[in-house]
Order: structure tokens, then sequence, then C-alpha cells
């Protein structure tokens, strides 16, 4: 049956090249934080902290948080009330 044994080669090389290419993604060390870094610096205005957490999806909210307290002693953002409903707007 040389239909099988075809078939068997095409997957078996499908396999390989999805594992090499698999193999070549890695997320490097802060990464996370830059994607918050950069979504933070890029807003327009007042924001809050929840708007930055729904433009991050599957960042976790302390690594947000931490990104905020840096940029805060950075002076590049400044915090405008407490709590919550806390808006955030870029430092001068």
């Amino acid at each position: 049956m040389p239909w099988v044994h075809y078939f068997l080669v095409t997957v078996l090389t499908a396999y390989k090249e999805f594992s090499e290419r698999a193999g070549e993604l890695s997320v490097r060390r802060g990464a996370k934080t830059e994607i918050v870094r950069d979504v933070i610096l890029k807003q327009q205005g007042d924001f809050s902290m929840t708007e930055v957490r729904g433009a991050c999806s599957g960042i976790d909210p302390d690594m947000i948080r931490k990104v905020f307290r840096t940029l805060k002693a950075e002076k590049k953002i400044v915090c405008l009330g407490k709590g919550k409903p806390a808006k955030w707007r870029m430092g001068k």
C-alpha cells in the first residue's frame, strides 16, 4: 500500500517542521512588562488601571500594578485619585 507510506511520510514531515517552528517560539524575559509599559505610555488623556488591564489581556494584574508603580516612581505617570476608580495621566 504505497499511499499509506506516502501519507505517513507527509504527516511525519509536517510534524517535524511544526516542532522546529514551535521550538523557535519563546517569550523573552521582560516581554510582558514591555507590553504593559507600551500600552500605558500610549494612553491619551486620563486613563484608569482597568482600561490598561483590558488592553493587556492575559497579563497578571500584579504585573500591571508593578509597572504602574515603576512608572509612577519614574514620574512618567501621575495618579489623580485613590482606589479602584483612580485615574492616571502622563507626568510632566
